[in-house]
């Protein structure tokens, strides 16, 4: 529905649509790992599934990232971080959040596969951050992670250099 949506729009309207879509991410993403905090999950496990399912994929995405990325591979990276994000939204337990994000997954890939294709270093920065949230995830560090995950779904997150967000999580 939200692939026809887009793909039946006008050009105005796409972006529109694509502020929108940021919009809904940003809020589910958020929630979902607020939720996940208040679990008696993440209080209780510094090994729960969520953390075992982040670190299998980015462990597999750490597999994929060689020095020259050829498309299959690129295709494999951007499934991996749509299976990152919604393995948060599954620890966070709301059905509707994670039906929501699995409507938008023809849509999110084909976005993020270009960008990635465009800006194949961000990769890495997106393998970068990714390691930090685990971390934090893992260590309970609520406010951290939350704020980090704002920054990682905010538009353009994966361009800026590491140490960027690095000094800026430091202020928070």
């Amino acid at each position: 529905l939200l692939s026809s949506l887009y793909r039946f729009s006008a050009p105005q309207s796409a972006a529109r649509i694509d502020a929108d879509l940021e919009e809904v991410r940003r809020m589910i993403l958020t929630k979902s790992l607020q939720q996940y905090f208040e679990s008696d999950i993440a209080e209780t496990q510094t090994h729960s599934p969520l953390i075992e399912k982040l670190h299998k994929i980015h462990g597999e995405e750490h597999k994929k990232l060689g020095a020259v990325l050829k498309p299959a591979e690129i295709r494999r990276l951007t499934e991996l971080d749509f299976l990152f994000y919604r393995a948060i939204i599954e620890a966070g337990g709301n059905t509707v959040f994670l039906l929501l994000f699995n409507s938008a997954r023809e849509l999110y890939h084909q976005k993020l596969e270009r960008f990635f294709t465009e800006n194949t270093e961000s990769i890495r920065t997106a393998a970068a951050l990714k390691s930090r949230l685990i971390t934090y995830i893992s260590e309970n560090k609520r406010n951290e992670a939350l704020a980090l995950l704002e920054e990682m779904i905010s538009t353009n997150a994966y361009i800026r250099p590491v140490r960027k967000l690095q000094f800026q999580n430091r202020r928070l």
